[in-house]
């Protein structure tokens, strides 16, 4: 299948160019397109826009079918813009359940596909152990910032501060805890990156079932706390206790890799489109691995 896929930023470590490399995997023909050249895409069997902070995506009628995996409608910002565009759209993924559910409720076709990791990035090295905690990423929100600012002080060495996607397979890989508070109660990207590299995780709760659907379950693939007085409860017992922490972390690294990656939310979305006949698609089936 030829598909035109839409993204701004074409760096390895951009969630659009996971998804090009994962189609390409799954067999199909990729070409790349920025906001400025839309218009340049023509005679595809697919028109697939990624969310990246860019909006302003107008396609025509003769871009079609035109599929949307929309990251952001938990921000107040992006979500309004998504609902603008929204309408051109033959059929929308929602990172989000919160997102899939207004979505629908607006009259959409819609489907919920979370994130996921990429293994080239975000897989586990061979690093010694270099620090008891790790989170890379903003400290700002409320009450992230406390949180990390405690942890920095109470569990040296830590690795708690903004750094370069290619530095993330290492710090969680020398990591014994990754530590992830999400901003609005949701699944973010942070989960993934930090089970495929075979740190343990220690995440926020989520408003909804979502760890469920995934098949995580909490104290045997990552370990949830639900209070500040649990959460470092928690850091103090795992951080204790080696072989029940590290007995997670190879869960959770191990479900991560066989069951979310990029590649599988492709194989889920091109499953889905041909199900409400959007696309068909006469390529060879291609398994996962």
């Amino acid at each position: 299948m030829k598909i035109a896929l839409f993204f701004e930023h074409r760096d390895i470590g951009a969630s659009g160019s996971y998804v090009e490399r994962a189609l390409r995997a799954l067999g199909h023909t990729v070409t790349h397109f920025r906001k400025s050249n839309v218009a340049d895409a023509r005679g595809q069997d697919l028109y697939f826009r990624m969310e990246d902070g860019e909006f302003g995506y107008r396609f025509s009628r003769e871009q079609h079918p035109v599929i949307y995996w929309t990251m952001d409608t938990h921000l107040d910002y992006p979500r309004k813009k998504v609902l603008e565009e929204a309408p051109q759209y033959d059929f929308i993924f929602a990172c989000h359940q919160s997102g899939e559910k207004l979505l629908r409720k607006r009259g959409h076709r819609v489907k919920w596909l979370p994130v996921a990791c990429e293994p080239e990035v975000h897989g586990r090295v061979n690093v010694p152990p270099a620090y008891t905690v790790a989170s890379i990423g903003k400290e700002e929100g409320i009450p992230r910032k406390f949180f990390l600012q405690e942890v920095r002080e109470r569990y040296n060495p830590t690795f708690i501060k903004k750094a370069h996607f290619s530095q993330m397979q290492s710090v969680y890989s020398a990591s014994k805890i990754g530590f992830n508070q999400a901003i609005n109660r949701d699944i973010n990207m942070r989960v993934y990156e930090v089970m495929c590299a075979g740190a343990m995780l220690l995440t926020s709760e989520v408003e909804d079932d979502s760890y469920e659907k995934l098949g995580f379950i909490d104290r045997k693939h990552l370990v949830i706390f639900h209070s500040p007085k649990e959460l470092f409860e928690l850091l103090d017992y795992y951080l204790s206790h080696d072989s029940e922490r590290e007995a997670i972390a190879e869960a959770g690294c191990r479900l991560a890799h066989e069951k979310h990656t990029y590649r599988h939310r492709m194989q889920t979305l091109l499953s889905k489109l041909k199900a409400e006949g959007i696309v068909r698609d006469n390529s060879p089936s291609h398994i996962c691995s």
